[in-house]
């Protein structure tokens, strides 16, 4: 840092929490970076940088509207910003009267227990709560959500006490950003997107109706990721390279994926079947005693009761249409079962005719093959058609 008296007074805010010189600050302990470094690492300059800590942290109400005037007047993005403040910004001066009050709660307790000794089992019992309380610190968030379209419900679990851990339900719109904590639950509305960013630059891409829980989130020395994927479709991008301790897995109700360093997707279709495809590294993907590994350009259906293979992406899906059975081409004139499963609410036609689609999209008819493919269109209520191909031997 050079000897500039902005840049000197920048430097000696870090102290002050209610500036964003505390956040560098914290970075810089968490990272070992140099001030020249944490402006990399931000794309700014190093004079930016000193601009960027001379203001306040945005909060409140009006806290996006704040972030987007600091981002125009320093020159750093507004999401860039929003997300290194949730990673690093101390606690409010809200949080830390809490914390104060909850230790003039626990004095008390302490002056109370000494002056009556026949009252200590009651007063020790009331002393080990609220320390408890105090603690129990929150558990601090390694991603953040960030919605970019429509509208997402982030059902959060948090410790309170001993174990004891509460839920809170919260609304997130497009354009803002939440921190997320191992336990938290993401519900995507309809025609929501958002994107799950991971502190090590891992990155989880959700599609409307997608219903995602973050069941373990440790990316530390022992690193462990585990997403349970409820319902919709998913898309992976895992930047951590992993060792061979390292686990970064994602279940369905049906199966589930084990990856080393990759991207891929993942939809579970029903409480029985659920899709996954590869585009780079490996994904192993297992139901019950079965296992298949996925290489680049490969993808499964795991539908309960029927065999796992991996297939060339372009012959089973086709977007909204997921052909379960058969995994192989039929023989020409051979009576062969065609099931699978598309959006709620569409119709099915194969080689022309009408097929039933139960409440969670599946289909499924038994049919002669015949020397041409057999073709499957899927309609959705709004009219668009999808179509797929079997062909024959």
């Amino acid at each position: 840092m050079n000897n500039h008296p902005l840049n000197r007074l920048a430097e000696k805010a870090g102290q002050d929490h209610e500036l964003i010189a505390a956040a560098i600050a914290r970075y810089i302990d968490a990272t070992n970076a140099t001030w020249e470094q944490a402006a990399s690492n931000l794309h700014l300059s190093g004079d930016q940088l000193s601009h960027l800590a001379l203001c306040r942290i945005p909060s409140g109400p009006n806290k996006h509207a704040d972030a987007a005037k600091i981002a125009a007047y320093t020159g750093i993005d507004q999401q860039a910003l929003l997300l290194f403040l949730n990673a690093y910004a101390p606690p409010s001066v809200e949080e830390l009267q809490q914390m104060q009050i909850r230790e003039g709660i626990t004095g008390r307790l302490r002056n109370i227990m000494s002056k009556n000794i026949a009252k200590w089992a009651l007063a020790a019992l009331g002393v080990l709560l609220v320390a408890g309380m105090v603690f129990a610190r929150p558990e601090r968030p390694q991603a953040t959500l960030v919605v970019s379209e429509g509208q997402a419900t982030l059902l959060q679990s948090r410790n309170v006490v001993f174990g004891l851990r509460s839920t809170n339900q919260v609304n997130v719109g497009a354009g803002d950003a939440i921190g997320i904590r191992e336990g938290d639950r993401v519900s995507m509305g309809e025609d929501a997107v958002a994107q799950l960013v991971l502190d090590d630059g891992s990155t989880v891409d959700l599609y409307d109706g997608a219903d995602v829980t973050v069941a373990e989130l440790e990316l530390g020395k022992g690193y462990q990721v585990e997403f349970e994927v409820l319902a919709g479709r998913t898309y992976h991008r895992v930047k951590h390279i992993l060792g061979i301790d390292d686990i970064f897995k994602v279940s369905t109700p049906s199966s589930t994926a084990s990856v080393r360093g990759t991207m891929f997707t993942v939809e579970a279709l029903s409480a029985d079947a659920s899709y996954f495809a590869c585009d780079e590294g490996t994904v192993a993907v297992t139901m019950g005693d079965q296992e298949v590994v996925l290489n680049p350009g490969e993808e499964t259906v795991a539908a309960v009761g029927q065999p796992l293979e991996a297939k060339p992406q372009a012959e089973a899906t086709t977007m909204g249409l997921t052909i379960v059975s058969p995994l192989s081409p039929p023989a020409a004139g051979s009576s062969v079962v065609v099931s699978g499963y598309t959006a709620v609410g569409s119709s099915v036609t194969i080689d022309g005719n009408t097929v039933v689609v139960d409440g969670d999209g599946y289909f499924e008819i038994q049919v002669t093959a015949g020397e041409d493919p057999i073709v499957i269109i899927s309609t959705d209520p709004s009219g668009e058609s999808v179509t797929a191909e079997i062909s024959t031997k």
